[in-house]
C-alpha cells in the first residue's frame, strides 16, 4: 500500500475555521470602544468622576440640564457634589431617578 501525503478537505476547513475564530477575537480585543455621547450629562459626570479617581485630584465640570448650566465637582474619593436637579447621589455618585 502506498501512503498518501497531503491534507484532506476536512483538515483545511477546520484550520480555516480556527483561524477565523482567532481573528475575530483579536479584532474585538483591539477595537477601540465607542465614543461616548459628549452632550449627555451622565456621560460628562461619569468621565469627571473617573478622571478624579484616576488622578487623585478634584475635577470641576459643568453640565447643561433644561438649558441651565449646572456645576458638578468630582472628588478624588469618588463622591460627586452637584445640584439636586442633576440627580446624582452625593455619596455613591449613582444617578437617582428624578421621577420619584
Amino acid at each position: 500500500m502506498s501512503a498518501r501525503s497531503g491534507t484532506t478537505l476536512l483538515e483545511l476547513l477546520v484550520t480555516i475555521v480556527v483561524m477565523a475564530i482567532i481573528a475575530g477575537v483579536a479584532v474585538l480585543a483591539i477595537r477601540p470602544p465607542a465614543a461616548p455621547d459628549g452632550d449627555n450629562p451622565r456621560t460628562i459626570i461619569e468621565a469627571a468622576r473617573r478622571r478624579a479617581l484616576e488622578s487623585g485630584l478634584l475635577v470641576d465640570t459643568s453640565v447643561t440640564i433644561d438649558g441651565v448650566i449646572r456645576a458638578v465637582t468630582a472628588l478624588p474619593d469618588g463622591r460627586v457634589i452637584a445640584d439636586s436637579v442633576v440627580g446624582v447621589d452625593r455619596l455613591t455618585a449613582a444617578f437617582v431617578d428624578s421621577g420619584s
